[in-house]
């Protein structure tokens, strides 16, 4: 039987490349339609008689390349494939006047209708018809809008980056506020998570970005790698529903992004956009307005090398920044930090006697030595008893090349293109972020670092036509990311503050301090990785009669390279347990529990992945086309070279490793593949839709569609963090017997290290299940659309989705819970005693959307165009959070019970019950006509804005105190004994929420855990104005000088995060942060010609 190899060696190379090579040959590859559309239409004689054997043509604009093509027996014709822009449209019949449309302006994945109506005469006479093309789709069911070149570059950009614009389309939700990924180093990027969004319920991780339709996607976190300046775009559209079978790899959405070409004449622009706190706001939770001084400026240039052959683009973009983070952190008090715990709620006990301590006072000489050098790291509170607020400075700088080259090599039947993109930046973070998942937030200076990061982005494409019903599209790709995040800067000496147990990470940095009710200490996990993606794909795209067939093949290669320390600098974690006061145990130096990490630090991981589809788009008549596809993905896991991934396998000794506990296997392991899990071999993905013109005037469609996609989101991300070569098994230990060394001198970690390193009982381990799936979703969408005048077009759908399989973190050794449970004897509990938690990435998760959609579009005219959309939506699910590593604000990172997932089901922390966005630009009417001076200084004014209201997103309340004794801080929750939410006028940033509606459960009610639900409560919504006014002064020669003001968040309405959802936590129930920014003002000229 033959076996095909997924690792590519020097044979699968040959393999490839001969497979490729022939099936060019045979012509019967996939025809790539992701930078391109489609044009179509039928031709009519006066009577509305069909005109068969018509010579349409649709011309290029701006670069004159055309395409010709003979009307059928029906007088129908079609265009595919064709490159976005505007056309002139011409048709020729004997006994007809030539008929000529102007300005068809072809969008990316659109299908444009044109209907030309013959008249008779001479074919030297001409009938040119200026009439806009309809906006209704009656060809596909994919939903999807496109955001054009005017919008992307006129309206009011935010750090002017037009994935932002993306979030105009009905089912596009922003990310939940202050999301982290750890040690992604791309969190805060252009592209990064913040800047990612959720579309139609679906996690963040779960989009597939294209730029110039090969590959864009940053694997570890699923956003975009490069963000290339507006001016540098054609445009861009987001794909969000039941898309074609050309289109796999995610579940979401699919995002196009195309970049500009040359043409026939030059044009470009100059610009700087600048930014300087004496014109912004205060942040409510800052002392006075944040620092800020920005400058974004480049430029773009276009035009022709060899007129009608050749043509270049390109640009330049440069961000320099220095901005203050504004911070509300909950610090030790005056009278905490001498050890006086009388004006606290919840008054210490002593753990030796367990009497309070006489006048609620520590003595000093019991504050532990550590502890006193840790207190000075905490600032003293400045606003009130516990509370520090600031906004230290950090920095943010990137630049970014583009270039891009389209040459015609043989008349217009063969077009070459190529464009290659660099990108690179660097920021300074003054506070620390993620550290462990006790202590996610670092909010103190003296733990500032630094990310870095580099991406390349190479594309050369071949689009050759055979015949006007034989289109090959062949393109190669190759993408490169160097990635660090968390370089440490001015960090502590762990030494200096009287640490004294082994080091093992290959950094030298303070441990993680977590104290309950309080920021953490400690400095953020390093990382650093390097990728590198090849891809080669080839489309071809025939005609025939009523058949628009397209099929496709890819091959991708993905090689990453990285070092990841985990903790190996060590974490404490202090909930209360000793003294009933996470801040008591803190200053008696009695932690809770003391984690650190040991092994391989550095890995080298690849995968080799193959993906087939074929798509017909049939008119079975005038008014009515079935979309058929069916997509193949062969896409394995991925090899590490050292065969070091680890998985678990109840009953089962390693060959490989056989000092690991009974159960733990290596990847090469007897019956363990390298890739961990088996490749799936009948991923296949069929796709079906309709499109219905019920009238057959093109002004109303009737859509319906329903696909099957799998989504690799989160995979390499598993692999690079939760699979660390030798795996860096956690030593966990429960009340250490001291503070400085937990292991009082007989750490398993010990320099040199022995690999494997040593495993026993309480030691924490991560890997995959060794019957991990890809995640499965599905698609469905019923939608009406209605073309109500000439400008206007109203969209309403009905959307849903189905994910199964999807990926999550699960305890596969969790403690039991019994009524005997204690801190004590959490291994005794556990169902494989001969090791702690075992932290699995299984793909047993579900989750499902329905949402009514609703989007109101104005295209231009009379100098006003906007755009409207609601969303009403349910989004429900067991986890979202892909990995551990995925930290939402107010969620947790696990499932409460293992033995019992449907006690997590609930509703998802991407969950937005409304969503109204509205988006316009108008060129104020005023002094367009009159004397010069007048309508040079009074009149070319442009006003421009997007509004947004959406409700407030649901978050968990959990308790850190470990109520349910499993050794876990995570994923417990409380019991619920009324209605937490308050009204809006009972809302305030001390109370968000009823905080006495939560109770503590105790070891008494054992089985039974926290019966609070989760993601019950909500946190606030946002309302949020943002507005841009334009002032264009022309000059000769179509010269333009462009003044911009542009105002973000222009009432200044604050929009409140995540309260603090911990029960253990003095501050539990507070507003600590806003989830938007708080009013700033940007200034930008720009010169165009």
């Amino acid at each position: 039987m033959f076996k095909l190899n997924l690792s590519l060696n020097r044979g699968g190379v040959l393999l490839i490349a001969t497979l490729m090579l022939i099936l060019l040959a045979l012509g019967s590859i996939e025809a790539n339609a992701q930078t391109t559309g489609t044009i179509y239409g039928r031709v009519t004689d006066p009577n509305d008689a069909a005109v068969s054997g018509a010579t349409v043509t649709a011309a290029n604009i701006d670069t004159d390349a055309q395409r010709t093509a003979k009307t059928n027996a029906e007088g129908e014709f079609n265009f595919t494939l064709l490159p976005v822009g505007k056309y002139r449209i011409l048709v020729e019949a004997t006994g007809f006047k030539t008929y000529v449309q102007d300005t068809v302006e072809l969008q990316v994945e659109a299908n444009l209708r044109v209907t030309p109506k013959l008249e008779l005469g001479a074919l030297s006479e001409r009938v040119t018809v200026t009439d806009e093309v309809s906006q209704i789709d009656t060809a596909s069911s994919t939903l999807g809008k496109v955001v054009e070149q005017r919008r992307i570059v006129d309206l009011p950009l935010n750090g002017r980056n037009f994935l932002e614009l993306g979030l105009l389309q009905a089912g596009v939700a922003p990310p939940v506020a202050n999301i982290d990924v750890v040690g992604s180093g791309t969190n805060n990027t252009p592209g990064g998570t913040r800047f990612n969004f959720s579309v139609n319920g679906m996690r963040i991780s779960s989009n597939n970005h294209l730029l110039d339709a090969v590959n864009n996607v940053e694997p570890v976190t699923g956003s975009a790698m490069i963000v290339p300046s507006p001016d540098v775009l054609q445009e861009f559209r987001i794909l969000t529903n039941s898309y074609s079978a050309e289109y796999g790899r995610s579940g979401g959405s699919v995002v196009l992004v195309l970049t500009r070409s040359g043409s026939n004449s030059f044009h470009g622009s100059a610009y700087e956009f600048l930014r300087n706190d004496i014109f912004d706001a205060r942040n409510p939770f800052a002392p006075q307005v944040p620092a800020l001084r920005q400058n974004q400026f480049g430029f773009a240039l276009g035009g022709p090398i060899i007129k009608n052959k050749t043509f270049f683009f390109g640009g330049y973009e440069g961000f320099r920044q220095i901005k203050g983070i504004p911070v509300s952190a909950p610090v030790p008090s005056l009278k905490v930090r001498q050890g006086d715990f009388s004006d606290e709620a919840v008054k210490p006990i002593d753990p030796f006697t367990g009497q309070p301590f006489p006048n609620n006072i520590i003595p000093p000489n019991r504050i532990n030595a550590v502890s006193r050098n840790l207190l000075e790291l905490w600032p003293e509170p400045n606003s009130g008893a516990g509370i520090w607020t600031a906004a230290p400075s950090g920095s943010n700088n990137r630049d970014q090349f583009v270039v891009r080259i389209d040459h015609k090599l043989i008349g217009d039947t063969n077009n070459l293109t190529g464009r290659y993109i660099f990108d690179k930046g660097t920021r300074l973070l003054p506070l620390g972020h993620f550290a462990s998942n006790a202590a996610p937030n670092i909010q103190v200076p003296g733990f500032s670092n630094q990310e870095a990061n580099r991406f390349h982005n190479f594309m050369i494409a071949d689009t050759h036509t055979f015949s006007p019903k034989w289109i090959n599209d062949l393109r190669f790709s190759y993408q490169r990311a160097v990635v660090a995040s968390g370089e440490p800067v001015d960090q502590v000496s762990p030494s200096s503050l009287g640490f004294t147990f082994p080091r093992v990470s290959s950094i030298d940095v303070a441990p993680v301090i977590a104290v309950s009710g309080l920021t953490g200490l400690g400095p953020p996990i390093f990382s650093q990785r390097t990728y590198n993606f090849y891809q080669l794909m080839d489309n071809v795209a025939f005609n025939h009669a009523k058949h628009s067939f397209k099929f496709g093949a890819e091959v991708r290669r993905t090689r990453l390279t990285s070092l990841f320390t985990s903790i190996g600098n060590g974490s404490f974690v202090f909930n209360g347990l000793a003294t009933r006061n996470a801040r008591a145990d803190l200053l008696l130096g009695f932690p809770f529990l003391f984690l650190q990490a040991a092994g391989k630090e550095d890995k080298s991981l690849r995968q080799t992945a193959y993906y087939f589809y074929a798509q017909d788009d049939f008119r079975v008549s005038r008014n009515l086309t079935l979309n058929l596809g069916l997509r193949y993905e062969l896409a394995p896991g991925f090899t590490e070279d050292e065969n070091l991934l680890l998985t678990f396998i109840p009953g089962k000794k390693s060959v490989l490793s056989p000092t690991l506990p009974l159960g733990l296997l290596h990847s090469g392991d007897p019956g363990v593949p390298d890739t961990i899990f088996e490749t799936p071999k009948t991923n296949f993905a069929p796709r079906v839709g309709l499109a219905w013109d019920p009238f057959g005037d093109g002004k109303t469609s009737v859509r319906l569609a329903y696909g099957l996609f799998y989504d690799e989101a989160g995979l390499i991300q598993t692999y690079n963090v939760f699979q660390a070569p030798d795996f860096q098994p956690i030593a966990v230990l429960v009340f250490p017997r001291s503070f400085a060394d937990p292991f009082v001198g007989n750490s398993p970690f010990t320099p040199p290290l022995t690999l494997p390193v040593q495993v026993g009982p309480g030691t924490t381990n991560t890997w995959i299940a060794s019957d991990f799936k890809p995640a499965q979703i599905q698609h469905w969408n019923v939608t009406v659309q209605r073309q109500l005048t000439s400008a206007l077009a109203i969209e309403v759908a009905y959307v849903g989705n189905k994910g199964s399989n999807l990926q999550g973190n699960i305890d596969v050794n969790q403690a039991v819970f019994t009524t005997t449970a204690t801190t004590g004897n959490v291994n005794s509990r556990r169902p494989f005693s001969s090791f702690g938690s075992g932290l699995q990435v299984s793909s047993v998760f579900n989750s499902n959307y329905h949402g009514l959609q609703t989007t109101l579009t104005h295209r231009l005219n009379r100098g006003l165009s906007f755009q409207a959309a609601y969303t009403w939506s349910k989004a429900i699910d067991d986890i979202t959070a892909p990995t551990a590593f995925f930290l939402f604000p107010g969620q947790t990172s696990r499932i409460q019970d293992v033995r019992n997932i449907r006690l997590d089901r609930g509703l998802s922390a991407l969950d937005l019950r409304h969503r109204f966005v509205t988006s316009f630009d108008y060129e104020l009417p005023f002094f367009k006509k009159g004397a010069k001076a007048l309508t040079q200084t009074l009149g070319g004014w442009r006003l421009s804005g997007i509004a947004t209201l959406q409700s407030g997103r649901p978050f968990t309340v959990t308790d850190s105190s470990d109520p349910n004794r499993d050794g876990d801080t995570v994923a417990d929750r409380t019991n619920l004994i009324s209605n937490p939410n308050l009204t809006n006028s009972q809302r305030t940033t001390a109370r968000w929420f009823d905080t006495g509606a939560f109770q503590r459960f105790t070891t008494a009610q054992a089985p039974n855990l926290g019966n609070a639900g989760r993601n019950i409560v909500f946190s606030d919504g946002v309302i949020n104005f943002d507005m841009g006014l334009t002032k264009d002064f022309k000059f000769w020669n179509e010269r333009t000088l462009e003044f911009r003001w542009e105002v973000f968040n222009l009432f200044n309405h604050p929009n409140f995060g995540v309260p603090v959802n911990d029960f253990n936590s003095p501050s539990f129930g507070r507003v600590l942060n806003t989830s938007t920014t708080e009013r700033v003002m940007q200034f930008g000229l720009k010169f165009l010609f």
